[in-house]
């Protein structure tokens, strides 16, 4: 059975979403895919209120997808008003 965190996660593929982590670190990202198989999401990061854990991988937070397991996601929330920018206008 999928968990609520899963199931707004695949509702939310190809849209900003701001996504909470156990840790607090709070991400703005586009979800890109969610798989029930990897338990994970995968997102284009656009910012982060931590970006000092990806300069510690010798990254930036906005060096390419990332993939976050969902057991990481505290909660999920689409970005208002990005209705058209989630359709690619």
């Amino acid at each position: 059975m999928k968990s609520i965190i899963q199931e707004r996660l695949c509702k939310y593929e190809g849209k900003i979403v701001h996504l909470t982590s156990m840790e607090g670190e709070v991400i703005t990202a586009r979800v890109l895919s969610a798989s029930d198989t990897n338990q994970d999401v995968v997102v284009d990061v656009r910012s982060t209120n931590q970006p000092e854990r990806y300069e510690r991988l010798g990254k930036s937070y906005n060096d390419g997808a990332w993939a976050i397991p969902f057991e990481y996601i505290q909660d999920v929330e689409p970005q208002e008003g990005t209705a058209a920018e989630s359709r690619g206008q």
